[in-house]
């Protein structure tokens, strides 16, 4: 059984290492970038099996992020897990309009976070 691949991509450092540092335990391979643009070329070049997102991010937020990686062929069938700290619902219609498979509010449990990530991962793994 081959390990699957998680891309972090979210601007604050602190986040992105504890996120990073519990996918490890879980046995993920994890790849980390700090801005949409480090993002999309680190998908580019990895291909992850999915990608967790930061909605909000200066110069390229996460939405802006998420279309551009759904347009660009490389990136396109990549699973997108947007993180973001606003609830409304407009806000979750927005993600997976922009692509997103899925959308996990912060603060969240890290339980939480590992079911939307199976849940996506396993899905994706059965078509193939």
């Amino acid at each position: 059984m081959f390990q699957k691949k998680i891309l972090v991509i979210d601007d604050q450092d602190d986040l992105r290492f504890i996120l990073c540092f519990d996918l490890k335990k879980q046995g993920y391979d994890v790849l980390s970038a700090n801005c949409g643009e480090k993002g999309i070329e680190s998908a580019r070049e990895s291909r992850p099996d999915l990608i967790i997102l930061d909605r909000k991010m200066p110069l390229m937020d996460g939405l802006e992020t998420c279309r551009r990686l759904k347009a660009d062929p490389a990136t396109k069938d990549i699973p997108v897990l947007i993180l973001s700290g606003k609830s409304q619902r407009g806000e979750l219609d927005e993600a997976l309009q922009a692509g997103a498979a899925d959308y996990v509010i912060k603060p969240f449990q890290f339980d939480e976070l590992m079911k939307k990530i199976h849940g996506i991962t396993e899905t994706d793994s059965k078509g193939c």
